[in-house]
């Protein structure tokens, strides 16, 4: 089963390394299978959703890419909202299955804002409860079936009880949490294991020296 993955890449002062993380996002998605349909939309510089106090929208665009989805995403199927410091190392279509209206990563005891999988008929309503309830507050209402992603599958790097080898075996990593500057790093070392099959970790060797 296909999804639209939907992430935003905010064009501001200080955020090279979420350019970076960005772009190393995008050319993931597009190496476990070549598959059309990847657009580009540049959103207006004016564009300032309000924040309120919820902490789950003010990280990384993730309240303009909510936004984005509101006003411009009609799908049918599933619709997979992602911070753009997330990575594909395996193709995603295996994660969205089954009988949930939205799906979500364990971080922890927490769900992981950063890396959410809705129903397109339901969308509309998360992105209004998520604005004010937050993700955990969703996920608690009772208004959603919520599932979460297979074991192992979406995981986020700042864990403390994941391993470089639990990231390595992942189909989605997530290094939001950590400093931009090792956000980056780490996201290049994985891309590159991943593009060159480099099983042993000689990338993420070289960035350790």
């Amino acid at each position: 089963m296909t999804a639209l993955v939907l992430s935003v890449v905010d064009e501001v002062k200080g955020s090279r390394q979420w350019r970076a993380c960005g772009k190393l996002w995008v050319a993931s998605l597009l190496l476990p299978v070549v598959r059309g349909g990847l657009s580009e939309v540049e959103l207006p510089a004016a564009t300032k959703p309000m924040l309120g106090e919820n902490p789950d929208l003010k990280a990384n665009g993730r309240a303009r890419l909510h936004q984005f989805a509101r006003e411009h995403t009609r799908s049918a199927g599933w619709v997979i909202l992602a911070d753009a410091d997330c990575l594909a190392l395996r193709n995603l279509d295996h994660l969205v299955s089954g009988k949930s209206e939205l799906l979500v990563a364990r971080s922890g005891k927490r769900c992981d804002p950063g890396f959410v999988a809705v129903r397109g008929e339901r969308l509309g309503e998360y992105l209004e409860l998520v604005e004010v309830l937050g993700l955990e507050g969703v996920v608690g209402s009772g208004k959603f079936s919520v599932g979460d992603f297979e074991r192992g599958e979406v995981l986020r790097a700042g864990d403390l009880a994941v391993t470089v080898e639990d990231l390595a075996n992942a189909a989605v990593v997530h290094f939001g949490g950590l400093k931009p500057e090792m956000n980056q790093k780490l996201a290049f070392a994985f891309h590159m294991m991943a593009v060159y099959g480099d099983k042993d970790g000689l990338f993420f060797d070289m960035l350790e020296s």
